[in-house]
C-alpha cells in the first residue's frame, strides 16, 4: 500500500470511530440505552455501580482496554494495530466528550428521536 492509501484509511477509520463515539456519548449514555456490546455493558455497570468518577465512559475505557490486553495475550501480536487504534480512540473520545460537553440529561425528551 502507498503512504497516501494508509493515510486515507486511517482518516476514514478515525472519522467512523468519531461518529460512533458521538452516537454513544450523546444518545446512548444519557438515555441509558443498553443495546449490547461494551457500551451497553458500560451503561448498565454505570447505573449499578455508583462510584464517584466511575461513569459509563470510564467503564467503557476500562473494558475496552481489558479486551485489548486479552486479545494480545490469547491471540498474538498480529492482533492488529488498527483494532488497538480504533478501540483506544473510541474510549478516549467518549471521555473527552464527557469532559468538554458534560450532559446532565438527554438532549431531548423524545426517546424515539434519541
Amino acid at each position: 500500500m502507498k503512504a497516501k492509501d494508509h493515510v486515507k484509511e486511517f482518516l476514514l477509520m478515525s472519522l467512523g470511530t468519531a461518529l460512533v463515539s458521538i452516537g454513544v456519548y450523546f444518545f446512548k449514555f444519557p438515555n441509558n440505552f443498553s443495546m449490547g456490546g461494551v457500551s451497553g455493558l458500560s451503561v448498565l455497570l454505570g447505573e449499578l455501580v455508583r462510584v464517584p468518577g466511575l461513569t459509563p465512559s470510564v467503564v467503557n475505557s476500562i473494558i475496552n482496554t481489558l479486551f485489548l490486553v486479552l486479545g494480545f495475550v490469547f491471540l498474538n501480536r498480529g492482533f492488529g494495530f488498527k483494532t488497538v487504534y480504533c478501540s483506544l480512540l473510541y474510549a478516549g473520545l467518549t471521555q473527552v466528550f464527557e469532559i468538554l460537553v458534560p450532559l446532565s440529561a438527554p438532549l431531548t425528551t423524545n426517546k424515539m428521536l434519541e
